[in-house]
């Protein structure tokens, strides 16, 4: 499996246990999101095993994306450890979030700023 999808009643339990997550806040009305859609799949493929990638429908589950602050779809998060470590906003390519030496999703060598270092735990 290379990407899942996850509600706000799946998410804790889901991305347990990975110490790497890239979670896809989407909308099915949002066209970039279906543009990234297929890229996002390429790159779970190419990460499995290193690193979980998980998308969630926005608007069926509004409080994860409120908890998470996404103000704009599609918006890439990722977590390590269970924090925040980085954001997308915007469509972005398979590249984008692989690297060929580890999965180093959106880190700032892809040109995308770190998150805020106060950034929230993914526990409530």
């Amino acid at each position: 499996m290379s990407t899942v999808n996850l509600s706000a009643a799946t998410f804790e339990q889901s991305i347990r246990g990975n110490d790497i997550v890239l979670v896809d806040f989407w909308a099915a009305w949002c066209g970039p999101c279906q543009m990234m859609a297929p890229a996002f799949k390429q790159a779970g493929a190419q990460l499995q095993g290193r690193a979980l990638l998980v998308k969630v429908d926005s608007d069926a589950s509004p409080g994860l994306s409120q908890r998470f602050g996404i103000r704009s779809l599609p918006t890439l998060v990722r977590l390590q450890g269970g924090r925040e470590t980085a954001r997308q906003s915007g469509a972005v390519p398979a590249s984008a979030m692989v690297s060929k030496r580890r999965p180093c999703i959106l880190t700032s060598s892809s040109g995308v700023a770190p998150a805020n270092p106060a950034a929230r735990p993914t526990q409530p």
